[in-house]
């Protein structure tokens, strides 16, 4: 195999990220008001933390609407994290299309 059995254990273990986030993250972000956000990405709140992943989910911070979109994120040595709490308010569920 060209990428061996730790980056198919990323994939997978981001994949689940996902799904979980998604399952897991719509309900508490719409009960939620303060949330940490990333330096990198202002208009993506994180909604779940395991180990050194970290998921997060874009917003839109005029209405307050999901936008359906994650970024998995793996912390590195050479990289931190720069977290930020912040009063955002209840999130609403993405928009059906």
């Amino acid at each position: 195999m060209a990428f061996g059995r730790n980056a198919l254990l990323l994939v997978g273990m981001a994949i689940a990220a996902v799904v979980l986030a998604n399952m897991l993250g719509l309900k508490h972000a719409e009960l939620k008001e303060d949330f940490y956000i990333t330096k990198d990405r202002p208009n993506f709140v994180v909604v779940w933390i395991d180990g050194d992943v970290l998921v997060s989910a874009g917003f839109n911070p005029k209405d307050k609407r999901l936008s359906g979109d994650y970024v998995v994120q793996k912390l590195s040595d050479s990289k931190p994290w720069s977290l930020r709490k912040e009063h955002i308010g209840p999130l609403k569920a993405p928009a059906k299309n």
